[in-house]
């Protein structure tokens, strides 16, 4: 397969830049388009693509040569990758909550198995499965160190994700610059091609939440004695002089208390504050801030640019990071390496070209802490 990627892109020379992560490849301008194609490449749209990884195509008609720059997101790019996420791409289902497109999701069982992002989860579910159309789903369990949710849908004989758990057994096999491809579930070219950022498999140490309060003792609960600009305190409308009288229905006995109970919390996670202002009492629900996006306001800004990140992006003690362009919402599905193969599932977008994934190898010993045992022997092939 990786074989039938090159014919496609018809490839003269492939540089491979890891300092910047472009590729450089020469390529006939009509060697990605579909028989009988004949389209004409919109230059002014190729020239926004240049600061994307350009990928340069030479052209040569009636004895000029022409050139054309590219993405590897380009849509003749992403055609050339059909082929690689066909199988996969079975295997990925959309997940609606509420109506709303929250994530992917991907088969791990024939009856009904799917594993998606669990704490983009809420509401009413609902899985959008190809050739099945949308099935109601219900959480069957989540996996707290993955965030990984187990769904159940009423649904038979459904193409399984191959999880090629045993491809980062070795990590020599995980090289920087190997290219991955995104499959979406409906549409038949992936949604992202990227690139392997790193040749070890990162840990990503879990993120400290914060309300962004600084606080003194008083004779009833804590008081605020100043309020953190760009904090959730801010955000929120708390003010220096409140008075902090309970969290989550039990009531605050000084500083420390209060500190420390917020510390066993995520980012993300919604606090039920009972506060006090003059003779005024009060629950304000805030939602808790992350410590890093308060440190270094630019990065985080440009961090987020192309896109909201996942509210879990950290906390995972072994992903594989690329740089795909994966949007918040479609986190949950599977990550494809040239062979076709299932090597993980895309678990956060952690930043404008971070994207983390967790090995197949790790979503198999999830799967084993939540699929029922009878349906682990059954569907001992997608593990």
């Amino acid at each position: 397969m990786y074989k039938s990627v090159l014919q496609k892109l018809w490839i003269g020379a492939l540089a491979l830049l890891i300092g910047s992560t472009t590729l450089a490849f020469s390529i006939a301008q009509q060697s990605l388009a579909p028989a009988g194609s004949h389209r004409v490449l919109d230059a002014s749209k190729e020239a926004s693509d240049v600061a994307r990884s350009p990928i340069r195509l030479a052209r040569r008609g009636g004895g000029l040569a022409q050139a054309y720059y590219i993405g590897k997101n380009h849509e003749l790019v992403r055609y050339a990758f059909r082929e690689v996420i066909e199988s996969a791409n079975r295997a990925t289902v959309r997940v609606l909550s509420d109506g709303q497109f929250v994530s992917l999701g991907t088969v791990v069982g024939r009856n009904g198995w799917v594993v998606t992002k669990a704490s983009e989860l809420s509401g009413d579910l609902y899985c959008r499965i190809p050739n099945k159309g949308s099935l109601k789903a219900s959480v069957h369990t989540t996996d707290e160190q993955t965030d990984l949710a187990l769904l159940k849908v009423a649904a038979t004989d459904l193409e399984v994700a191959k999880l090629e758990s045993e491809w980062l057994a070795n990590h020599s096999e995980l090289k920087a610059g190997s290219l991955v491809a995104v499959p979406g579930g409906y549409a038949p070219d992936p949604l992202a091609i990227g690139i392997v950022s790193t040749s070890k498999l990162r840990t990503v140490v879990r993120d400290r939440g914060i309300v962004g309060i600084e606080l003194a003792p008083t004779a009833r609960g804590v008081l605020v004695i100043s309020v953190i600009p760009g904090s959730a305190a801010e955000r929120s409308g708390l003010k220096a002089k409140d008075i902090v009288l309970e969290l989550n229905s039990v009531a605050v006995e000084n500083p420390d208390d209060l500190i420390q109970r917020v510390k066993q919390l995520r980012p993300g996670a919604i606090l039920a504050l009972v506060l006090q202002r003059g003779d005024r009492i009060w629950t304000e629900k805030i939602e808790l801030g992350r410590f890093s996006d308060l440190q270094g306001t630019e990065l985080a800004e440009q961090n987020r640019l192309g896109g909201a990140l996942s509210n879990r992006r950290s906390g995972f003690s072994e992903v594989l990071q690329h740089d795909s362009l994966v949007r918040a919402n479609q986190c949950g599905g599977p990550l494809v390496n040239l062979d076709g193969e299932t090597i993980g599932i895309n678990i956060a977008r952690a930043g404008r070209v971070e994207t983390f994934a967790l090995s197949a190898k790790s979503v198999g010993e999830a799967l084993q802490r939540m699929m029922p045992k009878t349906e682990l022997t059954s569907e001992k092939s997608a593990l």
